[in-house]
């Protein structure tokens, strides 16, 4: 089977403290990242394609590592800014904005599902 990278995936998660969250999973040809978002993350998404690094905007949404994740777009790209602040984060990395389109279309299929299902998370 053939993979088509970046590949996205969402699965319902427990934190540590018991509370839920969503995790997405974003896979390269040679990496995976884990970010874990709060149900009520889940329309920041619909924001990130407006949040213009050249204005040095960013959009967080989520944790990775146990620190923030910050989004932001460029012409091209999404960048992705895993640390405590959007100024000196100790990871990033840029994907197409398709990524972001995907992330949003699996977020509307679990609503969906939780909405059949009459789960709310």
């Amino acid at each position: 089977m053939k993979i088509d990278f970046p590949c996205v995936t969402l699965n319902d998660c427990i934190a540590s403290d018991g509370s839920l969250r969503c995790g997405i999973k974003i896979q390269l040809k040679d990496a995976e990242v884990n970010i874990w978002i709060k149900p009520e993350e889940m329309d920041l998404f619909s924001e990130v394609a407006t949040a213009s690094w050249d204005e040095r905007a960013t959009i967080q949404i989520g944790s990775c590592f146990n620190a923030p994740v910050f989004w932001c777009s460029g012409a091209d790209t999404v960048s992705i800014l895993i640390g405590h602040d959007d100024e000196t984060w100790d990871v990033s990395f840029t994907l197409p904005h398709s990524v972001i389109r995907d992330i949003q279309a699996e977020l509307q299929t679990k609503k969906a599902e939780q909405a059949v299902h009459g789960n709310t998370h």
